[in-house]
């Protein structure tokens, strides 16, 4: 899971699962609001792992993901 802290009240969530063979890349932005961390929006696109990758294994700025705008921090890994 990599979190990516947007602003003092966004947050961007990454992950992969996996349910009885059924992978999916994640990807959630929750909202503090009220006091409450509340889910704004959540996108699950299903992947086969065992899929031609077109030979790049990392995207093409590498393995590290990419500095969040303006924090000057790399997500968490």
């Amino acid at each position: 899971m990599k979190a990516v802290q947007l602003a003092p009240d966004t947050v961007h969530l990454t992950y992969d699962t996996d349910h009885n063979g059924r992978r999916a890349h994640r990807s959630s932005l929750w909202r503090r609001t009220g006091g409450a961390w509340l889910l704004y929006f959540h996108q699950g696109t299903p992947y086969d792992a065992n899929a031609v990758t077109g030979g790049w294994t990392h995207p093409p700025w590498g393995p590290q993901a990419p500095t969040a705008a303006g924090s000057g921090t790399r997500a968490a890994s």
